[in-house]
């Protein structure tokens, strides 16, 4: 029994990085737009293809998302290691479907040089059916109401403004904010819409911490890990300035193929009137 209770805790840091969850959270929001109530948004980060991810991975795992019945599905970013492989991700990438489009930011192994990578990345995703949202505003719309997706450029190798994203807001618009890294909160937090308001997001994601990775008690033991605006957005659901936090585990690894209380997962948000 001892053995088996070893051989386990050796197996678990293995099983918890190569074996994807699904997190499903009903948003309950009470200013929600009655045309955006029940709609399904399935969010996925740090898929980092390399050494330890696959493409038969990506295969089942975009299986996995195609399985989950999305009106939206959101891309985080660190699709690869660097932003030539980053386009090799695209260029191969099974085809996402979701009722109202596919949408991704970029991280910083996809913002690596040359600069005019950037370029043909965004061609890539749109090619592939993914639009690129790189300090850019896209509006869906559903039924007489708009829901608009904002995103920044990364935070460490691009040239995020958002500020700029911002002023394109306005306070009674429902916004997602997507960036990969979390230390953009700094400059989403000061930043005002278009009429003035700070609140000017209701839901921002964001990836890149991979939950930490490894773990104890809840404290992350990569340090590189931790992004700078503080450990308690290493991972999991927050709520600040009136807007709803989530940073993902993600899927991918870094360094070594384990994790350690720090899940790889999949979101299924959905929104709910209250």
């Amino acid at each position: 029994m001892l053995f088996l209770v070893i051989l386990a805790l050796l197996c678990l840091p293995f099983y918890q990085a190569y074996h994807v969850t699904v997190d499903e959270v009903n948003l309950k929001i009470s200013d929600l737009p009655t045309n955006l109530k029940n709609l399904r948004i399935v969010y996925i980060s740090d898929f980092l293809q390399g050494s330890y991810m696959s493409q038969s991975r990506i295969n089942s795992i975009v299986n996995q998302i195609n399985g989950m019945s999305a009106d939206l599905v959101l891309l985080g970013g660190n699709y690869a290691q660097t932003s030539a492989t980053a386009i090799n991700f695209f260029n191969n990438l099974p085809t996402i479907y979701a009722r109202l489009g596919v949408y991704g930011v970029l991280g910083d192994n996809d913002r690596t040089e040359p600069e005019n990578n950037l370029t043909i990345l965004a061609k890539a995703m749109t090619n592939n059916g993914v639009t690129p949202l790189v300090n850019s505003v896209e509006r869906v719309k559903l039924g007489k109401t708009y829901l608009y997706l904002v995103g920044a450029d990364d935070y460490v190798n691009g040239q995020p403004n958002v500020e700029s994203i911002a002023s394109q807001i306005h306070e009674d618009d429902y916004v997602i904010f997507l960036g990969n890294n979390p230390n953009l909160l700094t400059a989403a937090l000061k930043a005002t819409d278009a009429d003035g308001g700070n609140h000017w997001f209701d839901l921002a994601l964001f990836g890149h911490t991979l939950g930490g990775q490894v773990t104890l008690m809840g404290f992350p033991l990569i340090s590189s890990l931790v992004p700078s605006v503080g450990s308690r957005y290493v991972s999991g659901w927050l709520e600040e300035n009136r807007a709803n936090i989530l940073i993902s585990n993600g899927v991918g690894v870094r360094y070594f193929p384990v994790r350690i209380f720090a899940p790889a997962q999949i979101h299924m948000i959905i929104l709910k009137k209250i």
